[in-house]
């Protein structure tokens, strides 16, 4: 199952401490390197010197942390972190990193200027979207650029140099002493410290830099600071007490449900998954879900994606669910990263977005992995990412992604640092939120709403209630800008709360089912029942558990869209620049949601019916939709 926990958000209140106000002047004076002809690149700086509006509170001599924290004002504020020179130390020199290089896209105007005109009907270029080869020769980094990064860091000591087939990114291992000469930076690290306890941390205390001959190859360091981790957001929970196959859904369900029954298979269409570790117990699975269904069988393949071991994996909720969807495919890639035992990093994702891209063969790419928007940004892999998925857009390929969702456990619902995650938010991908469909008694709609769910327990003795929360990560980008396609919608966006920004890129774009049903029958107040609502999975040859959240909402989408793609010709691309013209003068394609029963649990007002911050525009009836695009799409 591909149930691991999210990353945690260390709140500020906790960060707010008494620092100690002594000053450290060695700490404080960085070393200055001699040489000129050094140029910077635009890879986030992690410890900002004073003086630090925001830090005086602290001292004079207070740095600091580049969360990239600033310019919310409904949720937290524009405070930045704090910390005085005494919580920084030198890094270790001889401490080992891995080093991800982005190297800059050529003609980016021109780029920029082809993924609008190849979404607008009437364009010379409408449609026609780029080959592997065509993108190679046009826009990406030459063989020759990739090569002299190459050589530069193996010059510099680096091992393990590694160069992305699309010369996009350059992969390497070194030291903190090679790192600081190579990028003419200083790094050091710092502790955190607050009522609860400490963390401590590291980068660069300075511009990260390059040799002027490098500066218009050279786009983003990732590893200077240290690389943050991906997290599937679905939360481990208890199985159902009853039986699975007597609860939830069929996979195949969701194409009745969203009335995709009509439309053909998407056996036309090749869809790709990133996941973690060995796929072969997935992929028998796989072989056995077809067989009980009487599906075709769908073609496999999966391509490593690091040099590591590959260990323990799995991926059947996603597959499953896409394959079942889509009614089949003409076939189904996995992109696996290489499992240590933990969380795949930001460099692991990124390589393996890349790796999915660089070799084209997947129309569709489903990622449920996410990353917590300000690490994401501070380690560089945003801006590397939203590289990658304006290659594939170029490409005409389309990355599905799930908005993740909040699990609170007696917490605070208005959560003031729960932002959607990177890489939903990049205005590259298909950002799909969730919700709660109701079907009649042959599993056809029968209505939807926001998804949020509670549940309760009462404690027979104290008599105390505990409530269990779940509720889909919507709102606003902290870093990603409006695209100009979802502009008109970001002006609606409305809080009871506070004024918002119309200048942030608002997620999701779509919603579909991500109900879990969990009943108020709980083993103790730690520990909550399982659910009863959700797609039924096969492991190890029998159903086995039900999967749900917005990760199953983006599964099926993708598995949805499969279907759309084989029927026009696999043309469509990157659909959102479209949906959002579209869909603004003609709502016939989608479902309107009634008001949530739970819907305070956002920090949005979700009107209904119409596009909002919490849903997008809902979700789609397929059936409608896939004669919507013969009509507004032409294609």
């Amino acid at each position: 199952m591909s149930f691991t926990v999210r990353t945690p958000v260390v709140r500020r209140s906790e960060l707010f401490a008494a620092w100690p106000i002594a000053l450290s002047l060695a700490l404080c004076t960085l070393p200055v390197h001699a040489e000129s002809g050094w140029v910077s690149t635009a890879t986030p700086q992690a410890l900002i010197p004073p003086p630090v509006e925001g830090c005086e509170y602290v001292g004079s001599n207070a740095w600091a942390i580049n969360s990239a924290f600033y310019g919310s004002v409904i949720f937290g504020g524009t405070a930045p972190y704090c910390v005085d020179a005494s919580g920084l130390a030198p890094l270790d020199p001889s401490k080992p990193l891995q080093l991800l290089i982005s190297l800059k896209l050529r003609h980016l105007p021109q780029l920029q200027n082809f993924l609008r005109e190849v979404t607008q009907p009437g364009s010379r270029v409408y449609g026609h979207y780029l080959s592997r080869a065509q993108f190679q020769d046009t826009y990406a980094p030459t063989p020759g650029q990739a090569q002299a990064v190459a050589a530069y860091l193996r010059k510099n000591g680096f091992t393990d140099i590694r160069v992305a087939p699309n010369q996009l990114l350059v992969a390497a291992h070194g030291t903190v002493d090679q790192a600081s000469k190579a990028f003419h930076t200083s790094m050091m690290q710092w502790t955190l410290s607050y009522p609860s306890g400490s963390e401590t941390g590291y980068g660069a205390a300075s511009p990260v830099q390059v040799p002027a001959a490098l500066g218009d190859i050279v786009d983003i360091v990732q590893g200077l600071p240290g690389l943050g981790y991906g997290s599937k957001y679905h939360a481990p929970l208890a199985l159902p007490s009853a039986p699975v196959s007597s609860s939830g859904y069929s996979p195949l369900d969701y194409a009745t449900i969203y009335n995709a029954d009509g439309v053909a298979p998407g056996s036309r269409t090749s869809v790709a998954i990133v996941v973690q570790g060995d796929m072969s117990q997935t992929i028998n699975d796989l072989g056995t879900f077809t067989a009980n269904h009487r599906l075709p069988n769908v073609p496999t393949m999966v391509v490593p994606t690091g040099a590591g071991v590959l260990g323990e994996g799995s991926a059947q909720d996603e597959s499953q669910t896409i394959v079942g969807a889509a009614g089949g495919l003409a076939g189904l890639s996995f992109y696996a990263m290489p499992n240590a035992g933990g969380a795949p990093s930001t460099l692991d994702l990124t390589w393996a977005y890349n790796r999915a891209v660089a070799d084209d063969a997947a129309k569709i790419i489903e990622s449920s992995w996410s990353v917590w928007e300000p690490i994401a940004y501070l380690s560089g892999a945003q801006a590397q990412d939203d590289a990658i998925f304006m290659a594939a857009q170029a490409q005409g390929q389309v990355f599905v992604v799930p908005v993740g969702e909040n699990n609170d456990l007696n917490w605070q619902i208005d959560d003031v640092y729960e932002f959607p995650p990177e890489p939903a938010t990049s205005p590259y991908v298909v950002a799909i939120g969730g919700s709660q469909a109701s079907v009649g008694s042959a599993n056809q709609w029968n209505g939807e709403s926001l998804w949020a769910e509670m549940s309760s327990y009462l404690d027979p003795e104290d008599h105390t209630v505990t409530y269990d929360y779940w509720y889909a990560n919507a709102g606003y980008s902290l870093h990603e800008s409006v695209p100009a396609w979802q502009a008109a919608q970001a002006l609606t966006v409305t809080s009871n709360l506070a004024q918002l920004p119309n200048t942030q890129r608002y997620v999701p774009d779509l919603a579909f089912d991500a109900h879990m049903n969990i009943s108020s029958d709980w083993t103790d107040k730690d520990h909550p029942a399982g659910p009863a609502s959700g797609a039924r999975i096969i492991v190890d040859g029998v159903e086995h558990h039900l999967f749900n959240g917005t990760e199953l909402s983006a599964s099926v989408f993708a598995g949805l869209f499969a279907r759309i793609e084989s029927a026009h010709g696999n043309a469509l691309g990157l659909p959102t620049p479209q949906m959002y013209a579209n869909f603004a003068k003609d709502r016939s394609p989608l479902h309107d949601f009634s008001a949530s029963e739970h819907g305070n649990f956002y920090n949005y007002n979700c009107p209904t019916p119409g596009w909002s911050a919490c849903y997008g525009w809902g979700s789609l009836d397929i059936g409608k939709f896939n004669d919507y695009v013969t009509t507004y799409w032409g294609l």
